[in-house]
């Protein structure tokens, strides 16, 4: 009977060890998975500051703006950079970028669009029919609603504007007007 006590419990001490460990590893794994994550947020916003020839201060800004995407939207912090790498590229200055970084990320889920893709529309539409950074949630807001309204989507009504778009400024059509024109041609 004595052995039997002594079995069991150096049984209970073996699962108790058992369980420690499991929950040992997992803590690892979170931390390996949480500096991974770390360090691909801090290789992002290196790229988008080296495209975008941000000083540190300007560095420490995108990241910020990054990160609170990351806590507010549905997409991650690493995401934002990459949609602000893509504002980078279409020529945005690091304060357009912050700027227009929450219009890509609406568009996109608007859309149901990858942020490069978003970002491209939504930057040649916005160049194309010559408006400031600070009108890209006007010009979000205005394709997301022309889509949702008339027989197209986000994607096929970007893709019309980059032919359209550039008549439709020339002729001093406004943007909505242009996405309504053009959202009635795809109901026709």
């Amino acid at each position: 009977e004595r052995m039997d006590r002594v079995r069991q419990g150096v049984s209970r001490i073996g699962q108790g060890l058992s369980q420690l460990r499991i929950a040992s590893a997992l803590a690892s794994a979170g931390t390996a998975i949480s500096v991974k994550t770390f360090a691909d947020f801090e290789k992002q916003i290196a790229i988008v500051a080296s495209v975008s020839g941000a000083t540190s201060e300007q560095q420490a800004a995108l990241a910020a703006a990054a990160k609170k995407a990351g806590a507010t939207t549905a997409f991650t912090a690493v995401q934002a950079g990459e949609a602000l790498e893509f504002l980078a590229q279409a020529g945005f200055t690091v304060d357009q970028q912050i700027k227009t970084l929450p219009a890509v990320l609406a568009l996109a889920s608007a859309g149901s669009l990858d942020l490069g893709r978003a970002s491209d529309i939504l930057t040649s539409a916005m160049t194309s029919m010559r408006l400031p950074a600070e009108e890209a949630k006007r010009a979000a807001d205005v394709f997301a609603l022309a889509s949702a309204a008339t027989n197209t989507d986000v994607q096929q009504l970007g893709e019309a504007f980059t032919y359209a778009a550039p008549t439709l400024a020339g002729l001093n059509i406004s943007i909505e007007e242009g996405a309504g024109l053009l959202g009635l041609l795809a109901n026709a």
